[in-house]
């Protein structure tokens, strides 16, 4: 019943593990002569990936066929020195097979012959992050620890190659079966350049962070610097799982939450302004950020004594973050006027400290800003909460629009009239007209002209 006979003279196998076993059997069973050397050419090819394992198992079980145990783990070898194949080196064959045999259990009566096959096992991490198998670390015993720490620190010791990232997630991903041991090699080899130390830390196993690794990571964060840090937090965060504890351990390890990078999640909660409204309903819409978002900005540890010098611009904040105010806006313009640091440097900033971004960037001096702050040039506290409400339940006209030929984009008068630097913006396309979008044009052309015509105003019109 287990075989069939669809080919005249031909036997066939219904089913595929009996003609694994079966062929297995006939090669273990063959003349020593060309045992050896069918295992050899049947070991690079994945259709009889089974049949050599069944073939392996048979060999490290049966003592009479235990002096072949080494020409399987020289074929293992033989395949990633490329002896068997050049394809088979560059996927390393051998080291997947080895893998695939100490699965098997085949090292439980030879734990020598199981020590070569788990080095040669942990060849898979030369291929990178990408091609590591989490079984490798389920041979993992502290019998053979110093296998695993030599083969993942002759790795990490090579940079930023690819073996060298392999072995870190390797390394990261044992913190989860011994985390003390881990945490002492991913602390002792931890990278000196902050960028590479970034791009190595893996969230997988966030959950298994312990506080020094942790602080570590925020401090490769100070050392690296602004971009590299927002970098680190948008890739690590849109990875992680969705799981609240994993979550709640990676936001741990930010100097920032992902809201203040351009590059993370949209925000639902931004204040959001109409700014044409057609027939059918809204067209464009501006999303405004709110100057209480600022508070976001104040980072979770204390910065080295010389963090990297882009974290000025976040550390020149701090005064407005803590009570956002016209004093704290000034002082803040200062500290970035005497860092000599740009306002704006891919962050996500309210309206407010945007829309003086945009001052700075057409020319005007941080001086001039910090002292028209001061005098309550740009309004107050009161000020910009009642703007944003105005923008909320009436939307932005081409009045608003128009102030901007005052000379600043910002005025004392933002309360009530007046518009920020736009940035964000929404568009119902089931709702867009052309017509309204003409019209909304023409309307800000009409006031734009008006202004630019009286000579109390000199135009000011944003770039693009």
């Amino acid at each position: 019943m287990l075989l069939a006979s669809g080919v005249e003279g031909r036997i066939a196998f219904d089913v595929r593990s009996l003609q694994e076993f079966m062929a297995a059997a006939q090669i273990t069973a063959a003349a020593n002569v060309s045992f050896v050397e069918r295992l050899r050419v049947i070991a690079g090819c994945t259709h009889w990936r089974h049949v050599f394992r069944i073939a392996a198992s048979k060999i490290f079980s049966v003592a009479e066929l235990g002096h072949f145990r080494g020409d399987v783990l020289g074929i293992c070898h033989a395949l990633d020195l490329g002896d068997l194949g050049e394809d088979q080196r560059m996927v390393r064959t051998g080291a997947k097979l080895a893998l695939d045999l100490l699965d098997d259990g085949v090292g439980a009566s030879a734990p020598q012959f199981a020590k070569q096959l788990l080095r040669r096992a942990l060849a898979l991490l030369d291929l990178g992050p990408s091609a590591f198998q989490r079984r490798l670390l389920s041979h993992f015993s502290s019998d053979i620890s110093e296998i695993f720490q030599e083969e993942l620190v002759v790795r990490i010791q090579q940079g930023s190659t690819l073996p060298a990232r392999g072995a870190w997630k390797a390394l990261f991903g044992m913190l989860s079966i011994d985390a003390a041991w881990a945490e002492n090699l991913i602390l002792r080899y931890w990278p000196f350049d902050a960028r590479l130390a970034l791009e190595i830390v893996d969230s997988d196993e966030a959950v298994f962070w312990t506080r020094e690794i942790l602080e570590r990571i925020r401090v490769s964060q100070w050392d690296a610097g602004l971009e590299p840090a927002a970098e680190f937090i948008s890739k690590v965060w849109r990875v992680a799982s969705n799981q609240r504890e994993q979550r709640h351990i990676i936001s741990e390890s930010f100097l920032l939450p992902p809201t203040c990078f351009l590059s993370v999640f949209w925000q639902g909660d931004w204040t959001k302004a109409r700014l044409i409204r057609g027939e059918k309903g809204d067209c464009l819409s501006a999303q405004i950020i709110p100057v209480e978002r600022v508070s976001e900005f104040k980072v979770k540890s204390h910065p080295p004594l010389k963090p990297h010098p882009s974290w000025d611009t976040v550390l020149s904040l701090a005064p407005f973050a803590e009570n956002p105010c016209r004093k704290t806006l000034a002082c803040t313009l200062k500290l970035l006027e005497n860092a000599r640091a740009k306002l704006h440097d891919g962050l996500r900033l309210p309206w407010i400290l945007s829309s003086l971004e945009a001052e700075q960037k057409a020319g005007v001096e941080l001086t001039s800003l910090v002292a028209e702050a001061n005098e309550g040039r740009f309004g107050d506290a009161k000020d910009w909460r009642l703007a944003e409400m105005r923008w909320k339940r009436h939307g932005i006209s081409p009045e608003d629009l128009a102030t901007w030929n005052g000379g600043r984009y910002i005025t004392e008068h933002i309360s009530h009239a007046g518009a920020p630097v736009l940035t964000y913006f929404s568009i119902a396309v089931e709702n867009t007209d052309s017509w309204e979008i003409e019209r909304f044009l023409k309307a800000i052309h009409d006031k734009l002209a008006i202004q630019a015509s009286e000579p109390s105003h000199r135009p000011h019109l944003p770039h693009g």
